[in-house]
């Protein structure tokens, strides 16, 4: 979908594309980013909607336009090569938590300190993700 010379370089250019997002969810309509100035709500537009992140995901790879989904969903699609991040710069306002909830205390059974383990370690931030970000503007 994107040649390099129209590949988004601030999250007001995605007013120029065609963005793709979930019809039950109308609020993904607007996407927040964080700025120096404190967040800025870019409201995309475009001429395809789906019913489900996999159906998204889907016309995303297939080229019809730019979404905002998960790291979970879009993760191998981006190590097949099939999706490109953009606007890795910008930090997206609203991250989807996932939590764990296990008993407390200083004796954590070792199967339960391993499986938070590895949640952290599978659902951490994205390796496009960890980098340190650059400085921006506006």
């Amino acid at each position: 979908y994107l040649p390099p010379s129209s590949t988004p370089r601030t999250p007001d250019d995605l007013q120029q594309h065609n963005c793709l997002w979930i019809t039950s969810l109308p609020a993904l309509r607007r996407w927040p980013f964080d700025t120096d100035e404190g967040i800025r709500v870019v409201h995309v537009g475009g001429n395809v909607v789906a019913n489900t992140a996999e159906t998204v995901l889907q016309l995303a790879v297939a080229g019809v336009g730019i979404t905002r989904l998960t790291d979970i969903i879009v993760g191998d699609a981006i190590a097949r090569g099939e999706l490109v991040p953009i606007l890795t710069d910008w930090h997206h306002a609203e991250p989807v938590p996932l939590y764990a909830t296990y008993p407390s205390g200083r004796h954590l059974a070792p199967k339960v300190k391993a499986m938070v383990d590895f949640l952290a370690e599978e659902f951490g931030p994205a390796p496009w993700r960890r980098p340190a970000r650059k400085p921006r503007t506006g």
